[in-house]
């Protein structure tokens, strides 16, 4: 079946295998008559990603011109890849568009045209073309990803966070999907909510970004023990800043270990002596742990 070679293809990417993913691709057009001439949009954006790209894809062009023809707005959406990588984005973003006027649920040719587009004219040439492929299928998961965001631009967060959750529904497994639900609940305050799907989101795809954004809501939540472990996660995972120190320290204190977070801020003050939120955090603790009179000095001087 056509899409047993899509999927396979998918596999192989997932495993970092990309020139066994544009095999299976090729092999499913060789194979299959049947076999969607959209496979080749795909294929020239994964041959673009690599050395020498450029040639190959332009060969796969060549090869698949008689298939990729029937599709109205395919060869618009091609040519717009490779106008990109030559550099030449208005010519791009202009075949994007005219790509997706033939078919707006070209998925690719969506992306790229997000990514071309200055964020201020973003949601008036793309909501409508995502709105109309959502009529066709509601469940393009990028389509309503991209919807989304275009609505958090906007400051439509409640309909955004419709958006990501439909996203996610689809795609349960997609960590910038989670991701984008996470900041919308945080947005909208529901901790809970955000807790949760930022677990999802370090789960799936583990960073130092998403374990800092895991303390704060815990930390909303007043869970500090859980808050700690995620900050100290993200310093493990190489968050070199203030920020994971500052983390620790406020779930020190909320913690009523004091003294524990002093010593953290110390170390903190000792890298950063500049930070400001460090030093207000360090200078607030020594206010309220040392006895009138007891003047708080530089941390690291003993006083």
């Amino acid at each position: 079946l056509p899409k047993t070679y899509e999927l396979l293809s998918e596999a192989y990417l997932g495993l970092g295998r990309k020139d066994d993913a544009i095999t299976a691709l090729e092999d499913g057009l060789k194979t299959l008559e049947a076999m969607d001439p959209e496979v080749v949009l795909w294929m020239v954006q994964l041959r673009l990603g690599g050395a020498g790209g450029r040639e190959a894809a332009t060969a796969d062009v060549r090869r698949w011109a008689a298939r990729t023809a029937k599709r109205p707005g395919l060869n618009d959406a091609i040519a717009g890849l490779l106008k990109e990588d030559a550099g030449d984005t208005a010519a791009a973003a202009a075949l994007y568009r005219r790509s997706l006027e033939a078919d707006p649920s070209r998925v690719i040719a969506a992306q790229r045209l997000f990514a071309l587009t200055p964020q201020s004219e973003r949601a008036a040439l793309l909501e409508p073309i995502l709105r109309r492929a959502l009529r066709q299928e509601r469940r393009i998961d990028e389509y309503q990803n991209l919807l989304g965001v275009l609505l958090a631009e906007k400051g439509r967060h409640a309909e955004a966070l419709a958006s990501f959750r439909r996203a996610t529904e689809i795609d349960p497994d997609n960590p910038r999907f989670a991701a984008n639900l996470a900041a919308a609940y945080a947005r909208a305050g529901l901790w809970q909510e955000a807790a949760a799907a930022y677990e999802t989101v370090t789960a799936l795809q583990p960073s130092a970004s998403a374990y800092m954004k895991l303390g704060s809501a815990y930390r909303q939540l007043r869970r500090p023990s859980e808050a700690l472990a995620a900050f100290e996660r993200a310093r493990a995972l190489g968050d070199a800043s203030s920020a994971p120190l500052l983390g620790m320290a406020l779930a020190r204190a909320e913690m009523n270990q004091a003294d524990l977070a002093l010593g953290i801020l110390q170390e903190g003050l000792a890298r950063y002596p500049d930070d400001r939120a460090l030093r207000s955090l360090y200078d607030d603790l020594v206010r309220k742990t040392r006895s009138p009179g007891s003047l708080p000095g530089r941390p690291g001087r003993g006083r």
